[in-house]
């Protein structure tokens, strides 16, 4: 009887990365910065930025040469999606991948794909891999920008010059666009959440993999993402020190027992707060988990926090965009620091609102904050409320996500 797996993928936005290290089997992977509209409703947004690479894609981690050291080209559309180049199979086939820390799914479109989320995309073709093997197990995956039916196939991936054997992955046969999302700039996901491996319908994704086949150093990834002006960088086994200033500060993970870590990556959240006189506000999220999230581009607080915060700034709505101040006042309104596990991390207005040009305004900054309401409420009513530290956040910081340790490290960036 045919097992059919139905994954919800829950994620609500779009959505990371990357500098130079040499470590023996672990990858680095460069990101210059390919800025592009991307509406999230029915309107063109002009981030104001023309996109161009500054270097040429390292065909040799194809070609199955030994690259002076491991390169990638990580293109970073905009500040809300951030991709990575991929490939599966043998001869390679190369794709776009949205890298997703909060997921820890892969997909893919097949060849026999002919639904409109398909359409302007390369497309994954078994029968011209070597290293194909079928599974047919029928799988559903509904994610911020597609609704995806597909089968479980198995091949080769291959991220920089790493090789991932016999990686399990959703080949899609179909592929609905959500609405509000006509256009994004990604062929493929590329999940890196812990995978949970005591939920029968989790399938292990390339981290995962590189993990059981032993293919790392040490069983982490590093991140610095990309900015308007500097490329960002991921690294799979290793952490380059050159990367950020100051202490790289050790978060506990809620959700690691002994050796396994399941789900996502979440620590525990302790306040959050705007200035530091009465006009600014101080806000307790204890009992609250922090989620970080790379395919979010926002930063999710409860709904009257976030309210209260855009109120300070001074927001005003304007049609078909987020709340948004005018970006001269970024000078004049005050930092945001997050407690969490105890430690403070603090960003600068510079860092929590995006400037977009809306036609008829002008040059705006977004409010990166949002209120998700019900959103934040958990699935099980025994798991604790959350708050979600997307892109926004993580652009403020260099990252480590380390399963060893079962922690994730957080220090500024340097570029």
């Amino acid at each position: 009887m045919e097992m059919k797996l139905n994954v919800f993928v829950q994620s609500l936005v779009l959505s990371s990365l990357c500098g130079h290290v040499t470590l023996t089997r672990s990858l680095t992977v460069r990101a210059p910065i390919i800025r592009q509209s991307v509406p999230v409703l029915p309107a063109t947004i002009d981030v104001g930025y023309a996109g161009k690479l500054s270097q040429p894609f390292d065909q040799k981690a194809f070609a199955g040469e030994s690259p002076e050291s491991h390169h990638e080209i990580l293109n970073v559309w905009s500040n809300l999606i951030h991709i990575i180049e991929c490939a599966v199979g043998t001869p390679p086939q190369k794709f776009k991948a949205m890298l997703r820390i909060s997921q820890s799914d892969q997909y893919v479109p097949s060849v026999n794909c002919s639904t409109y989320g398909c359409d302007g995309h390369p497309r994954y073709n078994s029968s011209q891999s070597s290293t194909y093997v079928a599974n047919g197990t029928e799988i559903d995956l509904d994610t911020n920008v597609l609704q995806i039916s597909g089968v479980v196939s198995q091949d080769t991936w291959r991220i920089g010059d790493l090789e991932v054997e016999d990686q399990l992955f959703t080949e899609g046969l179909e592929a609905a666009v959500r609405p509000g999302y006509w256009r994004f700039a990604f062929d493929a996901i590329l999940g890196l959440a812990p995978t949970d491996f005591a939920a029968v319908q989790r399938i292990p994704n390339a981290f995962s993999s590189m993990v059981s086949q032993k293919l790392l150093d040490r069983n982490l990834f590093s991140m610095r993402l990309a900015t308007e002006d500097e490329p960002g960088e991921i690294i799979f086994g290793g952490v380059d020190d050159d990367l950020y200033t100051g202490e790289l500060v050790h978060l506990p993970l809620t959700n690691e027992t002994g050796r396994l870590v399941s789900g996502t990556w979440q620590v525990e959240a302790g306040s959050f707060s705007y200035g530091e006189d009465r006009h600014g506000a101080s806000i307790d999220l204890r009992g609250y988990t922090a989620v970080f999230d790379t395919a979010f581009p926002f930063i999710s607080l409860p709904g009257p926090i976030a309210e209260r915060v855009m109120d300070l700034m001074g927001a005003e709505p304007i049609p078909f965009y987020l709340m948004s101040i005018p970006c001269e006042r970024r000078d004049f309104i005050p930092d945001v620091t997050f407690n969490l596990a105890g430690h403070n991390f603090t960003m600068s207005p510079f860092e929590y609102t995006l400037p977009v040009m809306v036609a008829g305004y002008g040059l705006r900054c977004l409010s990166t904050f949002f209120p998700l309401g019900d959103v934040m409420k958990p699935d099980e009513p025994t798991e604790p409320p959350f708050i979600i530290l997307g892109s926004a956040f993580l652009r403020g910081f260099y990252s480590v996500f380390d399963l060893d340790s079962g922690t994730v490290g957080l220090a500024k960036p340097r570029y």
